[in-house]
């Protein structure tokens, strides 16, 4: 879904929606619900607006979530890695 984000913006959402409930169930398993949260609230708008990318980054950038910028997100996970690490081997 990143790679894709970085590529085609917030069109990725779509192009990726079979992802989106993998990913928000792992965003809350590693204890990032803020990030969760936005993401289904960008699906919800997606499923509400198929055709409008701007309702879905709305949407997603409503509320509290310190992860909505792609350097406090990656620290994040880079953090969370970093400290589970037997879970990678």
């Amino acid at each position: 879904l990143a790679d894709d984000f970085q590529v085609n913006g917030w069109a990725a959402l779509r192009n990726q929606a079979e992802l989106l409930p993998e990913t928000i169930a792992a965003y809350e398993r590693i204890g990032m619900r803020e990030e969760a949260k936005a993401l289904e609230r960008a699906q919800a708008a997606m499923q509400a607006h198929p055709r409008d990318p701007q309702a879905w980054e709305k949407a997603y950038r409503t509320g509290n979530n310190p992860y909505a910028e792609d350097d406090e997100r990656e620290l994040a996970l880079y953090e969370f890695f970093t400290a589970n690490r037997a879970l990678f081997l």
